[in-house]
């Protein structure tokens, strides 16, 4: 069957016999194999965890994303006959129906196009980089693209074969010619494929691939898996173990382009899944690393992110790599390489200069106006606030970039800018004030609100559109019970942060802790859940004191005193700066039991909280002797060595749960001693009276 057959046939195979690709496709889609796995940590899988949280199933890589794949392949082989059969999308005639599945690649997606294809699990914008060379068609599914032909002989061969094997069977068909078999199969185009996907054959070609598949050379076996997906074939079970215990017969012996061109077929093909497998293709390629080059490098991070947890010592040679090529590779390649770092999870190597490197690579060439452009810039930004890396100069150059393009950017994309920028502890007025004006209710899930009012709260940064977006949320929170009954964790933190402003939504506090979810949250929820409750509850005990509904139990409040809030870590060399402050303070009180130094508040910890009491006459009193008593009259100083993480990022004003911090800190009857880090710093290089004289003016001359 060639393309000169007549314009009314083909309309009549793609407007009436599509039937052969949605079979496929619910072959594809509803295969017996489930794929689903248990999560990984570092080498091996969690078999037989320990609590019940870990056993939370997660979808392969993901089924939603390889599904995603194959719907694109298929609308962009539907959409290739049309214009093959036309010459060109703009000739088609009216009366040619362009289905949602066969519209012209270049159109805008719909709304509901981009529910599937945007940032959550879009492997078509992650796969973008298999279009920045040529590299990447010997490294993945691409690979089909060279060996397809033109050739009459091919397509005759083709033709007799599956008619053959239609009418006998795969146990029938002589396995003589099967090297020649696969090798124009493979060759076939994408448009004369996809015409001849309606034959009988295709229930047995899988069966007659996987029979012939032992006595195979290495470039047949590979040519014979890129049949199993581009014909869209089902795959069994038992062929699944048997591909299975081939590709792990075979690994050792292949080349890395293989290596990486196999794994992307597992990582791909719908109802396939091989975790034995990509953990040996990960042991193999550790020792390899250096021989890597940068479109295998990038290929292998794209891997590593599909596979979600490798070995962490890959990941930092990954790393190592990647901060040598850097400067030769285009921003899709460097997005891909920082969304195969959020996906695994996995830490920077000790002083990595990636962060520094990509985020100078991102200034030079921020560029917003498609899709892709758009996925790569949130995509890169993400991977920087994960790193905690942070450039002035480029926040403030994405700020004012991203504004125009917030209203065409994907709904999805929006949380996720927000959060970087609150990571990064950097405010945008313009930017966060354009979100709010762009945010759908109507698309919004669970994370997205989680992502938004974080990053608000965080920053303490509430405009008066804040409000109504709130109440919005809050109506729609508690009219989804489906999201909070699947996502109790999620659920409770995207309460939490709404503390650090004072919003309390009663009856979602009532949802949070009432005897159901925390039933929830012993067997499907991560350990930290409770040290989220824990703050939240002790936050409602201060703030809400009129609140009658119900709390978390003793029992669970009792061992949840973690470290949910805050910032309890001193970093670098201000350990030994704010050290000083205890004696010198001691020394300006007249004594060490005169100050206690501990988290004043306990759900809400950092380094240098110091509590002093006075009496009426303004002088220091022995806590030690009056540990069990307070008198009226007492004065309760909390003073609060603030660090410069507790502040946003070249500001004085400080984050969300400091200033919540001080506010529940005033409720309890406690003063506010402040010990500004800029102020400590210019004062402790001064001397040691200098030092005592402005400790005694903050604690008596308040």
């Amino acid at each position: 069957m060639s393309f000169s057959l007549s314009c009314s046939y083909a309309v009549k195979i793609l407007k009436g016999e599509m039937s052969c690709i949605h079979r496929v496709l619910r072959q594809r889609l509803c295969h017996g194999l489930p794929g689903y796995r248990f999560m990984f940590h570092a080498e091996a899988a969690i078999k037989k965890p320990d609590e019940m949280w870990q056993k939370t199933c997660v979808r392969t890589n993901s089924t939603r994303s390889r599904n995603n794949i194959m719907r694109d392949k298929t609308k962009a082989i539907r959409t290739n006959v049309l214009e093959v059969i036309y010459g060109g999308s703009d000739k088609v005639p009216e009366g040619v129906p362009w289905t949602d599945s066969a519209l012209p690649l270049e159109e805008n997606p719909s709304d509901d196009e981009e529910l599937d294809t945007g940032f959550k699990g879009s492997e078509i914008k992650q796969r973008a980089f298999l279009k920045e060379s040529k590299a990447y068609e010997r490294l993945s599914l691409d690979y089909i693209n060279t060996l397809c032909v033109e050739s009459e002989s091919n397509r005759k061969h083709v033709h007799h074969f599956l008619t053959t094997l239609g009418e006998n069977g795969s146990e029938k068909i002589s396995q003589g010619n099967v090297t020649r078999n696969i090798r124009c199969l493979s060759e076939l185009p994408h448009t004369e494929r996809i015409l001849m996907m309606k034959s009988s054959a295709m229930d047995y070609l899988g069966e007659y691939l996987c029979r012939a598949m032992p006595d195979m050379e290495t470039e047949t076996f590979v040519q014979s898996l890129l049949i199993f997906y581009w014909w869209d074939l089902s795959l069994s079970a038992s062929q699944n173990t048997l591909i299975e215990k081939e590709c792990l017969q075979r690994i050792s012996s292949w080349d890395i382009n293989t290596l990486l061109l196999v794994t992307d077929w597992w990582i791909c093909m719908a109802g396939a899944s091989s975790w034995t497998f990509h953990r040996e293709m990960l042991s193999i390629l550790r020792p390899s690393w250096t021989k890597l080059s940068a479109q295998q490098m990038v290929q292998a991070f794209y891997l590593c992110g599909q596979f979600k947890r490798p070995a962490q010592p890959l990941v930092d040679k990954l790393v190592l790599l990647a901060e040598h090529f850097v400067d030769e590779l285009s921003i899709t390649e460097i997005a891909t390489i920082c969304n195969g770092m959020i996906k695994v999870a996995g830490w920077l190597p000790h002083n990595s200069i990636l962060p520094a490197v990509i985020s100078a690579a991102l200034s030079k060439d921020i560029q917003l106006q498609t899709d892709i452009e758009k996925y790569n810039v949130v995509t890169i930004m993400r991977f920087l606030g994960r790193s905690y890396h942070y450039d002035a100069d480029l926040y403030i150059k994405l700020s004012q970039d991203l504004v125009p393009h917030i209203p065409k950017m994907s709904y999805l994309a929006l949380p996720h800018i927000l959060g970087v920028f609150a990571r990064a502890a950097f405010v945008s007025t313009p930017l966060f004030d354009e979100v709010l004006r762009c945010f759908d209710h109507s698309k919004a899930n669970l994370k997205d609100y989680y992502l938004t009012l974080w990053s608000f709260c965080r920053l303490n940064y509430t405009p008066d559109e804040f409000n109504s977006f709130l109440e919005a949320a809050v109506a729609r929170i508690g009219e989804k019970e489906e999201w909070t009954d699947n996502s109790a964790f999620l659920f409770v933190k995207t309460l939490v942060p709404l503390s650090f402003v004072g919003k309390y939504p009663v009856e979602l506090i009532h949802r949070i802790f009432s005897p159901v979810y925390l039933k929830k949250y012993a067997g499907r929820c991560p350990p930290d859940v409770y040290k989220h409750l824990y703050c939240l509850d002790c936050s409602i005990a201060i703030e809400c004191p009129d609140y009658k509904g119900p709390r978390l139990p003793k029992s669970i409040a009792s061992r949840s005193k973690l470290v949910p809030h805050g910032s309890s870590k001193v970093v670098g060399d201000e350990k030994q700066a704010y050290a000083e402050i205890i004696p010198i303070l001691a020394r300006v009180l007249g004594s060490k039991d005169a100050l206690k130094v501990h988290p004043i508040l306990d759900h809400i910890r950092t380094p240098v909280d110091i509590e002093i009491h006075l009496d009426d006459n303004n002088k220091p009193i022995n806590l030690q002797e009056s540990r069990n008593r307070t008198e009226e009259s007492t004065t309760k100083l909390a003073v609060l060595v603030a660090l410069a993480n507790h502040y946003r990022k070249d500001s004085s004003e400080l984050l969300g749960v400091h200033v919540m911090k001080r506010r529940q800190l005033k409720i309890a009857g406690y003063q506010i001693v402040e010990i500004p880090f800029h102020e400590w710093h210019q004062v402790r290089r001064q001397s040691r009276e200098k030092k005592q004289t402005y400790l005694a003016g903050k604690i008596f001359d308040r």
